[in-house]
């Protein structure tokens, strides 16, 4: 009789409350963080855990960073056209009609052709650039010069800090977090940027790629 009436009471109680249960499992169920294991390519590089994320590019064109097999097969080998006396490593290229040019930037003890940064901007250099034969310089997320603020945030998101520099506004993208971004880990390489000079609201120049470690 006695264990008749445990039985009954505890069969009572737990009928009210049915939603202690399920309210539990639905906040373990919205604690859950993104299984990144199971994201692949492009998606997988975005990663940092915040409210928010970060898509990086990585080409122009059929450019990429840190694959000089890219810039073997596209342009050549870069041992004897690099200029190592202002700043970083660089090459300056510019598009078929030479009105756009892509700057191409290596770091000091990295091969020739290991790219880390690239910068795209109008060419307004009177020295004689290479041209080749690309009609524009585009990165893989469409992203180029003379598209307008909105088009950029439309396509990298809200993520940006803001800044004015010589008459011109600057957005930038970071990601910096080591330890919790695959996409640094992949390329072992301390942070990554993306830097859009604005001119009235239109894109003047873009630059992005890898910190110098």
């Amino acid at each position: 009789m006695k264990l008749l009436l445990l039985t009954i009471l505890i069969f009572t109680i737990s009928c009210k409350n049915p939603s202690s249960t399920n309210s539990n499992d639905l906040k373990n169920k919205n604690n859950l963080k993104p299984n990144y294991d199971r994201i692949t390519d492009r998606d997988s590089l975005a990663i940092e855990t915040r409210d928010y994320m970060v898509i990086p590019d990585v080409k122009v064109n059929d450019l990429e960073l840190a694959n000089p097999e890219s810039i073997l097969k596209h342009i050549g080998d870069l041992k004897d056209l690099m200029i190592e006396e202002e700043g970083l490593p660089h090459l300056a290229l510019a598009n078929k009609n030479k009105k756009i040019k892509l700057t191409l930037i290596s770091f000091p003890g990295s091969g020739y052709n290991d790219i880390y940064q690239f910068m795209i901007e109008y060419n307004t250099d009177a020295k004689k650039i290479k041209a080749i034969s690309d009609n524009n310089f585009i990165t893989e997320s469409n992203l180029k010069l003379g598209i307008r603020k909105y088009e950029v945030l439309k396509i990298k998101g809200n993520s940006y800090t803001m800044s004015e520099e010589g008459g011109f506004e600057i957005l930038t993208y970071r990601i910096s977090d080591y330890n919790s971004s695959q996409f640094l880990k992949k390329y072992n390489l301390p942070g990554y940027f993306m830097e859009f000079n604005l001119k009235e609201d239109t894109v003047v120049k873009i630059k992005f790629g890898f910190d110098y470690p």
